[in-house]
């Protein structure tokens, strides 16, 4: 596990330092690089939260916002490293009811344990530092039978022909077109980066259940490009 454990590609100040350059455009640039469907995906891990949820490495608020409107959420708070990735979306997005942004890494994560119903991870885990830690800090907040939703990128699982062209489109593609237009292309070819050297759906699975959750549901979106997994803690 411990090659899981320690990122190999990036620190929280690099992190940090790549989303909070990237913050001004970082939505649209989500919607060009899915094609538009990024709200559909996210729109189906919605429905699995409820009580009060804790939204990590949030960003701009995308699942923030989501969490904020649904009628099964009661409160919601949202983490993450990046104060400018935070302070856009607390200006550009909507909110129906009111949500406290804290500025936090995962890895230490300011809460009493027990605190929150729900957890939540959208297209995040593969960018902390120690995911390992990441995890346990995650369990720690969640209260007994809470529950754990990731939506995420994970490695794909496709045919050859298929997995050449999305390798393609990760890795040439996108940041050449990022590029272009913002002038950032090595922000994006890391997370493309990120994306290829982690694991699969299986692989994370199993890491999940030997940290103390059940999984509940696994949905693999688009192809195997999205994987959406909810679990409990045991």
């Amino acid at each position: 596990m411990n090659d899981f454990s320690i990122n190999p590609f990036a620190n929280r100040r690099k992190v940090a330092g790549i989303f909070n350059s990237i913050a001004s455009f970082y939505e649209p640039m989500n919607k060009i690089m899915s094609f538009g469907l990024d709200g559909i995906w996210r729109d189906k891990a919605k429905g699995y939260a409820y009580g009060t949820t804790l939204d990590v490495a949030c960003g701009t608020g995308e699942m923030t916002s989501r969490f904020s409107c649904s009628h099964n959420v009661h409160k919601v708070i949202g983490t993450d490293i990046s104060i400018k990735m935070m302070k856009w979306g607390m200006k550009n997005k909507k909110f129906c009811k009111d949500v406290n942004f804290v500025l936090s890494a995962v890895e230490f994560l300011p809460f009493k344990s027990e605190a929150f119903d729900c957890v939540s991870i959208s297209f995040a885990i593969r960018n902390f530092e120690d995911r390992i830690k990441a995890i346990d800090e995650i369990r720690r907040v969640l209260k007994k039978g809470g529950r754990f939703i990731i939506l995420d990128t994970l490695r794909p699982r496709m045919n050859p022909v298929l997995y050449f062209f999305y390798k393609l489109y990760l890795l040439r593609v996108i940041p050449f077109f990022i590029g272009l237009l913002t002038g950032d292309r090595n922000s994006y070819l890391y997370m493309s980066q990120s994306i290829l050297n982690f694991y699969s759906v299986d692989e994370f699975s199993k890491i999940l259940k030997q940290k103390g959750f059940e999984i509940e549901k696994i949905d693999s979106i688009t192809f195997g490009v999205v994987n959406l997994i909810v679990s409990r803690k045991v």
